[in-house]
């Protein structure tokens, strides 16, 4: 009877332990040390796609004029031409690239903008398939570029990586 209540006790605070931690986990953590919030900053996207073939690492750019946007454009699937007009005197360009994959199903995209702690924060979701999931055999890689109101401040990236089920 003695082991009963032992068991009985640790399930008990086995469930308090995550309920704990399920109401004030990593998030509230997070917001505690001043690490998420911000003021939003809105964006629109300007092209995204998964032939972005020359570049082959993770790397984000900062573009602020005419010229890098033009030499960007170059890297990106699109058709031969002029890159669409953007005003720099009061935006800028920002463009997330996620690399090479040997596979469809990888994306890649900027969930949200946050000023926050004297920089900008550029908050990115990576989204890669589940293992196992049957993707098509094409090398990809997944890239997004969105147009933002210009900026002073620092670049800081925060990235998530979500799991897509099949």
């Amino acid at each position: 009877m003695k082991d009963l209540y032992a068991v009985l006790g640790m399930i008990i605070a086995a469930i308090a332990l995550g309920s704990f931690l399920f109401f004030f986990g990593p998030e509230s953590f997070r917001e505690s040390a001043g690490l998420t919030g911000g003021k939003e900053i809105s964006f629109r996207v300007l092209r995204e796609g998964q032939d972005a073939h020359t570049v082959d690492q993770r790397v984000n750019y900062r573009i602020e004029n005419p010229t890098k946007l033009s030499e960007l454009w170059g890297y990106l699937d699109v058709t031969p031409g002029a890159a669409p007009g953007v005003d720099f005197s009061k935006n800028e360009v920002l463009a997330v690239f996620d690399g090479s994959h040997s596979s469809g199903g990888y994306r890649i995209e900027v969930s949200h903008i946050t000023e926050e702690a004297g920089k900008r924060m550029v908050h990115v979701t990576r989204i890669v398939p589940a293992e196992g999931c049957i993707t098509n055999s094409a090398i990809t890689s997944p890239y997004q570029v969105v147009v933002v109101k210009k900026s002073a401040l620092p670049l800081g990236h925060m990235d998530e990586v979500i799991t897509e089920g099949c």
